[in-house]
């Protein structure tokens, strides 16, 4: 009647839990062990333990390095992607030095009293005030935003200023005079919503455009600093090919004393890395042990494991006991159910084989017992192996039998050879009750 199944195998493994968290606790903290002893042999002692500390000593400066060289080509690697991307990008970078098309508004500051001491310190601060707003950040990024097809820091390094006396002027260059043009106007335009912006500082004054002129113009200071920026570019890319070189050197020479050098018994892996790889092991070897274990127990084992195995042969499992939980359900409803079915059946004795003699089985038959009697009816408990031939008579006559198993004391010989005698003489199992 033995049967096999992953859910009671599972059923069986939760209801021992406890035994196998500390199994697994157990198998983790015996695999971690073994990856400290592997991680830190020198620690462990012999006479080769100096050698090994030299030699994880020297692969550490190898790391110390590599590390170095790694972070100097990561600087490296930005460094050349943001110079390649403003040479690529940048609208200065694609004048042509020979063919610029220049831009110029030229602007007259004059204050309330030109004739004052005061008067020079005073234009000054305004041209000083709107030439810094012309130059920064601010209005490059507003016109940008407003033309839509390029960057504020693109745009910025197109416009200059230029201060004499009263006299503000602002150039703006490009490849495209139509496109300088709109942005010497939308610069007109910002200077001129500015000025109520440096009046309400610096007190009132005059601000007029005296010019707006265009030119196509030579500038071979554009093509200085074009080539300084590619021979920046140039230096950089150097430079990343220098470190990349260097790294591969590095890895090789630590690959070659790695494998010349390396003392017995030193992982090849950090020995983090080592505790780690060995702590998962343990992990798995923690849930894969105490199931195989007890699946060959369980499999190889004669006894009774709980009330799934007789579920399994078709046995009506009438209650459960355990001397956590108690009955399940209550003996006195387990009595009821018992008297129900003797009146369908219309019995007025009920019989019940003891799979066993231990305590545990003597106090739920005696407990049984008392609830039957209760319920008018009478119940004859027999031992296992000491039937007499008139109670086997009897039971044949009366044609009932209720089980009592326990878990771990039952064997299934026991059970089979009860069912086999019932199943025989025709004699009705109504069911067994459990003790786990």
């Amino acid at each position: 009647m033995k049967s096999i199944y992953m859910r009671n195998l599972w059923i069986g493994l939760m209801k021992n839990k406890k035994r196998v968290i500390i199994a697994w606790l157990v198998i983790i903290a015996l695999f971690c062990s073994l990856g400290v002893v592997k991680a830190y042999p020198e620690k462990l002692s012999s006479p080769e333990s100096s050698e090994v500390e030299e030699y994880n000593a020297a692969l550490q400066k190898y790391d110390d390095t590599i590390q170095e060289v790694q972070n100097n080509i990561e600087l490296c690697q930005e460094q050349v992607d943001k110079q390649q991307k403003y040479c690529d990008e940048s609208i200065y970078m694609q004048l042509d030095p020979s063919n610029i098309q220049k831009v110029t508004v030229q602007y007259m500051v004059r204050v309330n009293d030109m004739n004052s001491s005061n008067a020079l310190n005073e234009i000054s601060y305004i041209t000083n005030a709107l030439m810094n707003y012309v130059v920064g950040d601010g209005m490059a990024s507003e016109i940008a935003g407003e033309l839509g097809d390029t960057s504020g820091e693109y745009l910025r390094e197109l416009i200059s200023c230029q201060v004499s006396g009263n006299i503000l002027k602002i150039y703006v260059i490009h490849s495209d005079m139509d496109q300088a043009k709109a942005i010497g106007e939308k610069i007109e335009a910002k200077v001129d919503a500015y000025k109520n912006t440096v009046e309400n500082e610096l007190g009132s004054f005059t601000l007029s455009v005296v010019e707006f002129s265009e030119a196509t113009v030579a500038d071979i200071s554009v093509q200085d600093k074009q080539n300084a920026n590619l021979n920046n570019l140039k230096n950089y890319q150097s430079s990343l090919t220098d470190h990349k070189t260097k790294l591969v050197s590095q890895q090789s020479v630590k690959k070659n004393y790695s494998t010349q050098y390396k003392p017995d018994g030193v992982t090849s892996t950090s020995p983090k890395k080592t505790i780690v790889e060995y702590g998962a092991l343990g992990v798995i070897a923690g849930i894969v042990l105490p199931f195989v274990i007890y699946a060959l127990w369980y499999t190889m084992s004669g006894r009774v494991k709980g009330k799934e195995e007789l579920l399994a042969a078709d046995v009506n499992v009438l209650a459960t006991y355990s001397e956590k939980k108690g009955y399940e359900p209550s003996i006195a409803r387990t009595a009821l159910d018992l008297k129900l079915l003797a009146e369908k059946n219309e019995k007025e004795k009920l019989w019940v084989k003891c799979l066993g003699n231990s305590k545990n089985i003597t106090k739920v038959t005696d407990e049984l017992k008392e609830d039957i009697l209760k319920q008018g009816l009478t119940m004859e408990i027999l031992e296992d192996g000491k039937e007499t031939i008139d109670q086997l008579q009897n039971i044949v006559e009366n044609g009932n039998m209720i089980l009592v198993a326990e878990a771990g004391t039952t064997n299934y010989t026991q059970v089979e050879e009860q069912l086999q005698f019932c199943e025989r003489f025709n004699v009705s199992v109504w069911g067994c009750i459990v003790i786990e």
